[in-house]
């Protein structure tokens, strides 16, 4: 009994060792790194670059600021139809509303 609790605690450990050591995944990758889509002037390819965001709600993201105006912070991307809280904590250090799109699709930049 008491080689098996050893045994299942140095596993345990073993296993937050290797999780502790994993690499960072895209969206932990900082912004500057990767870039940024500007949801003010992005085009609708360029709002597809970002996770959780296809052809039809890039498209209500370009309806909506076309009929409300510019979009004053990046967490305004909320009120568009399709775009969740979710959504936002996904691509919420990818987007700005000012300055230039720098996000390039990958393999290209």
């Amino acid at each position: 009994m008491r080689a098996t609790r050893i045994l299942a605690g140095a596993a345990l450990a073993a296993f937050l060792f290797s999780v502790a050591n994993i690499p960072p995944t895209l969206a932990e990758d900082t912004a500057e790194e990767k870039g940024v889509v500007n949801i003010n002037t992005a085009t609708e390819e360029e709002l597809t670059l970002l996770p959780g965001i296809g052809k039809k709600t890039a498209q209500a993201i370009i309806d909506y600021r076309e009929k409300e105006g510019k979009f004053e912070s990046a967490e305004d991307i909320i009120k568009v139809k399709g775009v969740g809280k979710k959504t936002f904590e996904k691509i919420k250090d990818m987007i700005v509303v000012e300055g230039e799109t720098t996000l390039a699709p990958k393999g290209k930049k």
